[in-house]
């Protein structure tokens, strides 16, 4: 489209513009409809993001000027992330603790193929007009008009709003379509969510309290501990859960500018754009498979800081090859030094999106991730600018990575491990993953505590 709307000259930087304009409204729709999701629900804002999504990429197609070609591009990042972060928090919610790791290692295979087959069709339509691509591209959100109907709301969810008509519904669907024992599916689904029906009804009885007494707002926050449990504010309210929301936010920030960067500043495998972004995808595959295999071995904190400190090493290694020369011998390790990192990178990375969530009580779980992701697309903006660095000093962007990545597998040791525990429902559980975090507690039940009690803890 540069020459369709004569974007030269002066001109020439809008073309680039409108992917930062993509990944400012990725950042900006990671806050917005991720905290609509854990208010309204999972499947709603899933749904409709996805309609609005397939509409932005399909109509950016019939764009008249690049004006109303961006502002579809920051609608269609913002849409993106109110689709993607409810929908991979509603199936991580949908399986056990034993289950989810295999679930997640599986979507980033998924993820892998999916974009190797955009490359793909990218390279089939390389002489189409690139209005058809866009159409095209788009059209998979159709899927969304199936998910009306085939779809369900996240059981956890609705167990934390006290909606237990719905989710026993639910439930009986289920085991109707898989034939199992309804009685048992039902009895072992209160069992696993009785925290979360504890918490709805001491809401309940604190209302009731409110409306009888005239309680004010204060008093509210005392005898109602499911509000303080609410929205942004509660990640930067408390000490504890403010320290575990900014460990997050750099380990998504280092490794989102890290796996971008090395993409941008990699050395070129091949002259053709879509042969270099197959073969950058299929990084995504092997990562996957080594991600699961550590999942296995370690659990989620210590695999997940063994790649990104493994991603340190090696671009650790290429800083210093790059610094002493430039023959061939040089060139070929420090090829083979960036590939390993950016497979460890892409495999902490994978790592990040199932061990966030499993921080977060249900309450939280959307916020916290779209905290992350938000993080992740400040990243995004940053990242080109490695290229700039590495215009004036070869072994900079390296150097940078892998320091970053040395200090984010320093402060990961600091939060808990989660690896076969079940998802916290509220607040009080999230405090406790923190309490249990070195003691050796991880196999112990936990116990409802008071969030007034370690709030500043």
């Amino acid at each position: 489209f540069s020459l369709q709307w004569n974007l030269v000259c002066d001109k020439e930087g809008l073309a680039e513009l409108t992917q930062s304009l993509f990944t400012a409204g990725q950042g900006a729709g990671a806050l917005i409809f991720t905290a609509f999701a854990d208010k309204i629900g999972r499947k709603p804002v899933h749904v409709g993001c996805t309609f609005f999504l397939m509409l932005c990429a399909s109509g950016s197609a019939l764009s008249p000027n690049i004006w109303v070609f961006a502002a579809l591009r920051v609608l269609g990042g913002a849409f993106q992330q109110g689709s993607a972060i409810p929908g991979y928090t509603m199936i991580l919610e949908l399986f056990p603790a034993d289950k989810r790791t295999l679930i997640s290692c599986i979507l980033g295979v998924w993820w892998g193929m999916c974009v190797m087959i955009l490359a793909l069709v990218a390279y089939l339509m390389k002489y189409s007009e690139w209005r058809w691509l866009c159409a095209v591209l788009g059209f998979p959100g159709i899927v969304c008009v199936f998910e009306i109907w085939y779809l369900r709301e996240s059981i956890r969810w609705l167990f934390t709003k006290g909606k237990i008509v719905e989710a026993e519904r639910i439930v009986k669907r289920a085991a109707k379509l898989n034939g199992v024992d309804f009685e048992a599916a039902w009895t072992k689904c209160l069992k696993s969510n009785e925290s979360a029906m504890e918490m709805h009804r001491l809401g309940e009885q604190s209302k009731e309290l409110i409306d009888r007494n005239g309680t004010n707002p204060e008093d509210e926050a005392k005898v109602h501990p499911k509000e303080t449990a609410l929205g942004l504010w509660t990640m930067i309210k408390y000490r504890t859960t403010r320290n575990m929301t900014l460990v997050i936010m750099f380990a998504w920030l280092i490794t989102s500018v890290t796996y971008f960067g090395l993409y941008l500043t990699s050395s070129s495998l091949s002259g053709d754009r879509h042969l270099n972004y197959f073969l950058t995808a299929s990084m995504e595959l092997p990562s996957s498979f080594v991600l699961y295999k550590l999942f296995m071995l370690f659990g989620r904190k210590k695999a997940i800081i063994i790649l990104i400190a493994t991603s340190a090493v090696t671009l650790l290694a290429v800083a210093v090859l790059k610094s002493i020369g430039d023959s061939r011998a040089i060139n070929t390790s420090t090829i083979v030094f960036s590939l390993l990192g950016m497979l460890a990178i892409s495999g902490a990375f994978a790592g990040l999106w199932l061990y966030t969530p499993e921080i977060y009580p249900t309450t939280l779980r959307n916020a916290g991730m779209g905290v992350a992701s938000a993080t992740a697309r400040i990243a995004s903006m940053i990242s080109p600018y490695t290229r700039m660095l590495a215009a004036r000093v070869v072994w900079g962007p390296a150097l940078v990575f892998g320091a970053g990545c040395f200090i984010a597998s320093s402060l990961l040791l600091t939060l808990p491990e989660t690896h076969n525990k079940q998802l916290p429902q509220n607040l009080d559980e999230m405090l406790s993953f923190k309490r249990e975090c070195g003691k050796g507690e991880g196999g112990k039940k936990r116990k409802n505590i008071s969030s007034k009690r370690y709030a500043n803890k």
